[in-house]
C-alpha cells in the first residue's frame, strides 16, 4: 500500500512540474521536484506562502499608482488570509 501511495505522490509531483514548466521559475520547479522525497506538506506550504506574499507585495505596489487595481489587491490579501487559515488547520 505504501508503494502505491508513493507512486501516486510521484505522479502528482510529475504532473505538477509539467504544468509549472511554462509558468514558474526554475527555483519553484526545483522546490516542487524536491517534494518527491519528502513526507508531509510543510515545504510546499512554505513555497505557496512565499509566492503569495511576493505577489501581494507586487500587487500593492501596482495598486498604489493604479487605483483601479484596488479590488485585485483586496482579493490577494483575502486569499493570503484564507490560505494561512487553511494551512493552520
Amino acid at each position: 500500500m505504501q508503494g502505491v501511495l508513493q507512486g501516486l505522490r510521484e505522479l502528482n509531483v510529475s504532473m505538477t512540474i509539467q504544468q509549472l514548466k511554462s509558468v514558474a521559475t526554475p527555483e519553484i520547479i526545483n522546490k516542487v521536484n524536491a517534494l518527491r522525497s519528502q513526507h508531509g506538506t510543510e515545504d510546499l506550504r512554505k513555497v505557496i506562502s512565499t509566492l503569495a506574499d511576493d505577489l501581494e507585495k507586487r500587487i500593492d505596489a501596482v495598486s498604489a499608482s493604479t487605483p483601479s487595481t484596488a479590488p485585485l489587491a483586496r482579493s490577494m490579501k483575502t486569499l493570503n488570509i484564507l490560505m494561512e487559515l487553511y494551512f493552520s488547520l
